[in-house]
């Protein structure tokens, strides 16, 4: 029992050790995701690039390369398809 104890001690750490690693060394959006609250709104996404790109360059001397950007406050439209479903789905 108690070299059960030990071997999974052991198996955990090496294991935990492991996915640190593993972390490490990939690279995933996680890693380099920026979210930002009050930005104007009547900025494309083009300029809102540019924006942010300068901003960064002169605030904090870093060069940015920035690959997407997701307007999440566009959603006018399908606030109004689910409120519509909804009323569907009542009626039945």
């Amino acid at each position: 029992m108690l070299v059960m104890f030990i071997y999974g001690v052991i198996i955990r750490r090496h294991l935990v050790r492991k996915k640190l690693q593993l972390d490490k060394n990939t690279i995933t959006p996680s890693d380099y995701c920026l979210m930002a609250i009050n930005l104007p709104r009547e900025k494309d996404k083009e300029a809102l690039k540019e924006l942010l790109v300068e901003h960064f360059e002169q605030e904090y001397k870093i060069k940015l390369d920035i690959v997407y950007i997701n307007f999440v406050y566009k959603i006018d439209e399908m606030i109004d398809k689910t409120r519509e479903l909804r009323l569907w789905h009542e009626r039945k």
